[in-house]
């Protein structure tokens, strides 16, 4: 299974839905890019995410940045109902992997969880399985263990707006996604070998995509680093 194939979105279940209905309710006029996810309130450090999403399912063209496909533009003008049906059509294509193991209408969220073990990018799997279930139950799929009702990033009712001022989020292609030969080269041998805590905290580093994810490794990295080699903490 090459990175592509085995690739699994992880945004998160309100963001995709909240895109989806706005397009729905009032059309298209562009694409769907970072300029456009911030309009509805989506974080910068949810935009990646959330475009990556809409383009594993279908609706957005991964090769022109936020480019709508025939599928989306067919949804838009569609009735709630057919809209609905497109959306429950793309699921299943798109998830095609995950349904031959589990159907949500009888497998558990463990068993859905252990059906994403394959997929990539690894420690996300517990947000794939969120989405996914969250998808399920947006298309009208019978689900036996919903994802719990919780607000996106936007906090509830208050939208986030994104400051003009900062630079625009890189969006990172599938191309641009680190694969097993451009991962970081651990040191090899007895005399240099990492401990095991490090080693699995480094192997996460392909996994980020913002800065907030890398603030977030730093810190988790620096604690662990404290741990292994006994440095005192700071007050």
């Amino acid at each position: 299974m090459n990175d592509a194939a085995s690739f699994a979105p992880y945004a998160s279940p309100e963001n995709v839905l909240r895109v989806l209905d706005r397009v729905h309710k009032n059309g298209l006029r562009g694409k769907v890019d970072a300029d456009f996810l911030g309009q509805l309130g989506i974080g910068d450090g949810m935009v990646n995410r959330t475009i990556r999403a809409l383009e594993f399912l279908g609706f957005t063209k991964p090769d022109e940045e936020g480019e709508p496909t025939s599928l989306l533009e067919q949804y838009i003008v569609s009735s709630d109902e057919d809209a609905q049906a497109l959306l429950r059509e793309a699921v299943a294509s798109s998830y095609d992997l995950i349904f031959r193991a589990v159907h949500p209408e009888t497998a558990d969220r463990t068993a859905i969880h252990t059906a994403f073990k394959p997929m990539k990018p690894q420690g996300q799997w517990t947000r794939m399985v969120t989405l996914f279930l969250g998808l399920c139950k947006a298309a009208g799929m019978t689900v036996k263990d919903p994802p719990n009702n919780r607000p996106g990033k936007t906090e509830g009712s208050r939208v986030l707006r994104r400051d003009p001022s900062k630079p625009k989020p890189k969006i990172i292609s599938r191309k641009e996604r680190p694969t097993a030969e451009t991962q970081l080269a651990l040191p090899q041998g007895p005399s240099r070998a990492l401990d095991p805590a490090l080693v699995g905290i480094m192997g996460k580093i392909p996994d980020l995509e913002t800065a907030e994810d890398l603030e977030a490794w730093i810190a988790m990295f620096r604690a662990a680093f404290s741990f292994v080699k006994k440095l005192p903490q700071k007050s």
